[in-house]
């Protein structure tokens, strides 16, 4: 239960990358490299929190893959892309 409670406060704070992102691109005068870095990173963080949520549940789960061979694609994919973002920079 106790990973369960941090994980959730995770993926909640992680909700503030969304926000960053967001600001960012609707500011026009925002818009340097510095930000685009800003942005990856965000992005990135906020793959890896999402599939933390995946993991959780799979966890919760007895460690068996529920959501089916889509989301598994899915979540290889995004996670292999979140590890890519983060290596760029």
């Amino acid at each position: 239960m106790a990973l369960t409670i941090t994980h959730i406060f995770l993926v909640s704070l992680g909700t503030i990358n969304l926000l960053v992102i967001f600001v960012i691109l609707l500011r026009p005068y925002m818009r340097s490299i510095t930000n685009v870095y800003m942005i990856s990173l965000c992005l990135a963080d906020f793959l890896y929190l999402a599939n933390l949520t995946l993991v959780a549940a799979t966890q919760l789960n007895g460690k068996s893959w529920p959501f089916g061979s889509f989301m598994c694609t899915a979540y290889h994919g995004t996670e292999t892309t979140g590890k890519y973002i983060m290596k760029v920079q």
